[in-house]
């Protein structure tokens, strides 16, 4: 009875397994280069997600990044001042353009092209409370560039980092410790020490 029980909890834990390896964790820090700090000492940025494959209008690209689960999370020292997440903010995308999402298991791509002179294209995560905010922005301006934001509600310039213009922006998966793995390979042992411990009685 035990055996069948651990077998079927072996199978059960497998499937979790199956359904973890599916979605991708993509580090946003990760992909943003020459950052420079005005207000933050660090931050930490997350987006899990298991759609893969090609997004160019917004409707598509705004549904895409609200059905993930995500995480940005802003410090001082050792103290969270800020966070975005799933249960506080919401994703918009502003086309003056044309901006391309490519995901996949190993990557996330994003590309603006903004097609006139004193226009701009973004990605923003918003809370709509505080008016913190991330936001990955291309301005075809006098300046032309990159940039991207990831400001508290008293718009401070927390974190801005500059691209080179028409620049795309490439993020790449992380490697997460799954807690699923540690259950599966408990459950194991599990079973053979009872098997052991049956056959020596």
């Amino acid at each position: 009875m035990f055996l069948k029980f651990m077998h079927y909890c072996l199978i059960c834990a497998s499937l979790t397994i199956s359904n973890m390896a599916s979605s991708a964790i993509i580090d946003f820090a990760d992909g943003i280069e020459n950052q420079h700090y005005n207000y933050l000492t660090n931050f930490t940025a997350t987006i899990e997600t298991s759609e893969y494959g090609v997004f160019s209008n917004k409707e598509d690209i705004e549904r895409f990044f609200n059905n993930s689960d995500y995480s940005f999370i802003g410090y001082i020292d050792d103290r969270v001042a800020f966070e975005l997440n799933n249960n506080n903010s919401s994703w918009e995308v502003e086309l003056s353009g044309f901006i391309e999402v490519v995901s996949s298991k190993d990557s996330l791509s994003i590309d603006f092209t903004t097609l006139s002179e004193i226009s701009s294209t973004y990605i923003m995560l918003r809370n709509p409370i505080t008016w913190d905010v991330m936001q990955l922005h291309q301005s075809n301006n006098v300046s032309d560039q990159n940039f991207f934001q990831f400001e508290d509600g008293n718009l401070l310039n927390s974190v801005s980092a500059q691209h080179v213009y028409d620049n795309n922006y490439k993020f790449s998966t992380v490697s997460v410790t799954e807690p699923e793995t540690i259950i599966l390979l408990s459950l194991s042992v599990c079973g053979l020490l009872y098997r052991k411990k049956k056959w020596s009685k």
